[in-house]
């Protein structure tokens, strides 16, 4: 199951709603190892799965990663990795470029 990011933006754009669409990558051996451990046996499979959503991902970075009229972009990239490793300095940080006024830590 892919969601075309781009479009469900453009959805929103065009209804008037400032949208924000939060992109969740992970390390790509991770992704792989997992995928086929859980998910799917049949490697090419998987790989094919990853390619398009690293192009969907990609395309809405290209397209809507600049700044909106509000400030801040259409989509963020978000490292689950990232958010691991630094905890509360990465979430801060992406509370901030989403305008988010909160220091609630789970």
């Amino acid at each position: 199951f892919f969601v075309n990011i781009t479009s469900h933006v453009e959805w929103y754009i065009s209804r008037g709603v400032e949208v924000t669409a939060l992109l969740s990558m992970r390390d790509r051996s991770i992704t792989e190892k997992n995928k086929l451990r859980e998910h799917c046996s049949m490697p090419e499979k998987a790989e094919e799965e990853y390619e398009l959503a690293s192009s969907l991902m990609k395309e809405a970075m290209l397209k809507y990663g600049e700044r909106s009229s509000k400030g801040r972009p259409h989509v963020i990239p978000v490292s689950y990795e990232g958010l691991m490793q630094f905890q509360e300095v990465y979430l801060l940080n992406l509370y901030k470029q989403l305008g988010i006024n909160s220091s609630y830590l789970p």
